[in-house]
């Protein structure tokens, strides 16, 4: 019987180590080797979305019934940064500008901010903002935690069933959720 006497990682460059080490859950120091439990840590590492590419290799340890499992790892690309611009001789500017990152800090969360001055017909221009968060290591439990503030402008129109417009009306949206997984 083989025991594992370290998990290493290779690789990593932006992610945590404490934050890899949260995926690899059965595979841990002085618990049997065991090939099925390490594949299922490689595989909750690969489905994390934070990297292209993951592997491991057992080197041996400092005893004859020890190893060493180095897990090597690829980081995949998890920020985006995008904008949009245009221009309307009736409306002036508009555009969006929007960030997101799936590994803020190195540590799994995800941050994204999403500001947008959008103009509909028949009505003002209108400033859309979204800012989110993901924490998805809350507590050792597994527990997650989402926090999301928005505001949104649009023009809605409510119709008869013949087809005919009945009325039109600006709906703002304004509001924060919470939400604990």
């Amino acid at each position: 019987h083989v025991h594992v006497e370290q998990v290493r990682f290779e690789g990593l460059r932006k992610t945590q180590l404490i934050t890899a080490q949260q995926y690899v859950r059965e595979t841990t120091v002085g618990t049997l080797f065991n090939l099925n439990a390490l594949n299922r840590d490689l595989q909750r590492l690969f489905d994390s979305g934070l990297f292209e590419s993951v592997r491991a290799r057992p080197e041996p340890g400092s005893h004859p019934d020890s190893a060493v499992i180095v897990i090597e790892v690829k980081e995949a690309r998890t920020t985006q940064a995008s904008f949009g611009l245009g221009y309307s001789s009736t409306y002036g500017l508009l555009g969006f500008l929007e960030f997101r990152d799936r590994n803020w800090q190195g540590r799994a969360q995800s941050f994204a901010v999403r500001v947008e001055r959008a103009v509909q017909s028949e009505t003002a221009d209108q400033l859309n903002y979204e800012i989110s968060f993901n924490e998805p290591f809350l507590d050792a439990g597994g527990s997650g935690l989402g926090l999301s503030l928005f505001s949104r402008a649009t023009i809605e129109r409510e119709y008869n069933p013949d087809g005919s417009a009945r009325s039109r009306f600006n709906l703002d949206r304004t509001g924060a959720s919470a939400t604990l997984t």
